[in-house]
């Protein structure tokens, strides 16, 4: 059996094609599934947004906490928690009311309120977008 990961990308007609196949295929990657055809409507969003050359805007949500690592650790184990504070604490072996305060400080500074729909999604879309360039830029 191969030990080696696997995406594809959307079938390519022209070069702007090819910088979206590759962008899918890395979202592909990094979301554990095999074709980019079956990404989710916001990995879809953020290939678009690659091959248009804005992951930029989309990442700069979380510049804020580049500088505070653990409060980008805080967001993102939470949000792979599915919000839940309880879990993500006990992830990252911190008391609840810890990850509250972490949470809370990585509000003030995005000016994202993790509290509705609009700034979880927002919050998702940037971590998703940082993990993308990564993959595509490093």
């Amino acid at each position: 059996m191969l030990d080696r990961a696997f995406g594809v990308g959307d079938r390519v007609h022209s070069l702007t094609d090819l910088v979206r196949s590759v962008a899918g295929a890395q979202l592909a990657l990094l979301t554990n599934t095999v074709s980019a055809a079956d990404l989710d409507p916001a990995a879809r969003l953020l290939v678009t947004a690659a091959a248009a050359g804005t992951l930029p805007e989309i990442r700069a949500a979380l510049d804020p906490l580049r500088a505070k690592p653990h409060l980008l650790d805080a967001v993102t184990t939470w949000l792979a928690a599915g919000c839940d504070t309880g879990a993500a604490a006990a992830r990252l072996h911190v008391h609840r009311n810890s990850l509250r305060y972490r949470l809370t400080r990585a509000e003030h500074l995005t000016g994202l309120s993790f509290a509705t729909a609009h700034g979880t999604a927002s919050l998702h879309l940037a971590l998703l977008a940082d993990r993308l360039h990564d993959r595509l830029y490093d």
